[in-house]
């Protein structure tokens, strides 16, 4: 039991030393299109999570069309940047950003 104990506490500071390391953000222009600004900081494998970030706004293509993609970074750098029709809210940004992070680097709120 105590064992158990001492790997849960040693795991929950492994996380939140993790999480203090990273940090992410969201911006956008508004108007009738969207320019849409992702960077988060402290990540591992970019192209593994950008390929994820894709992949969850694929959901959202209704509401969300994007035209202008990229993703990409280095050095733990990632930014990610889309342009979007209106019709496209921080929602859909924001659940496409947890999907594919679980918020791991950081948690995103887009123009609330």
């Amino acid at each position: 039991m105590k064992l158990n104990n001492i790997i849960t506490q040693t795991s929950l500071a492994m996380g939140l030393a993790s999480s203090a390391l990273a940090d992410a953000d969201c911006s956008y222009e508004g108007g009738w299109i969207h320019k849409w600004r992702i960077t988060a900081t402290g990540m591992d494998d970019i192209p593994g999570y950008c390929g994820g970030l894709w992949d969850n706004m694929k959901k959202f293509q209704g509401d969300c069309p994007i035209s202008n993609a990229w993703c990409g970074g280095d050095n733990g750098n990632l930014e990610w940047t889309f342009t979007t029709s209106n019709t496209c809210g921080p929602g859909a940004v924001e659940s496409a950003w947890w999907e594919a992070t679980k918020n791991k680097f950081g948690s995103i709120v887009c123009g609330h």
